[in-house]
């Protein structure tokens, strides 16, 4: 890939619809708990932990963008579609610990780690006092990358169950008649 490919590819993963629906769910789920409760709660409430999901979402993308430029990594997310459940499994957990490289091979995905936990602690900027110590930015970015292999898992086998689910849907549409 190249620069502005990688870019383009960081500015989607930002603005595409599972982004923003996993950070309408993050923050509805915050919201329930009233986490941080210094936010509130009603939309405004809600507005902030919102904002606060679009910033860290940013930020890490900012950050790993970098990484990927420096140590010229390959950002896209590879599926195994044709290998066992549990290969596939291994395949989107190690995915959020070793990168792609531009020249093949792998290697310790810099920029997943640094942009989960650079994204942290840039957070602390706008955390309430009492949520934004060094121990609650290593919490936070722990978080992230959890998210992040729940969204690789999401990535290995949602296409497949999609299309399975059209198939099913084609499928029946075909065997109705219409007099």
């Amino acid at each position: 890939m190249t620069a502005e490919q990688k870019a383009a590819y960081r500015v989607k993963k930002v603005v595409s619809p599972m982004s923003q629906l996993g950070i309408a769910f993050a923050s509805g789920v915050n919201q329930w708990r009233d986490v941080p409760p210094e936010w509130g709660q009603g939309m405004e409430g809600y507005g902030k932990r919102v904002g606060s999901g679009e910033a860290i979402s940013a930020a890490s993308n900012t950050i790993g963008l970098t990484s990927d430029l420096i140590f010229h990594l390959d950002p896209r997310y590879r599926r195994m579609p044709e290998a066992r459940v549990k290969t596939r499994i291994w395949n989107a957990v190690s995915q959020t610990f070793l990168a792609y490289k531009d020249s093949g091979g792998r290697t310790i995905n810099i920029s997943q780690i640094t942009g989960s936990y650079g994204a942290a602690v840039i957070s602390n900027t706008w955390e309430p006092p009492d949520r934004n110590g060094t121990g609650d930015a290593i919490v936070r970015g722990t978080w992230s990358l959890v998210f992040h292999t729940g969204k690789n898992v999401a990535s290995e086998f949602l296409p497949d169950i999609f299309r399975h689910f059209r198939h099913s849907r084609d499928k029946n549409k075909a065997s109705v008649t219409t007099p």
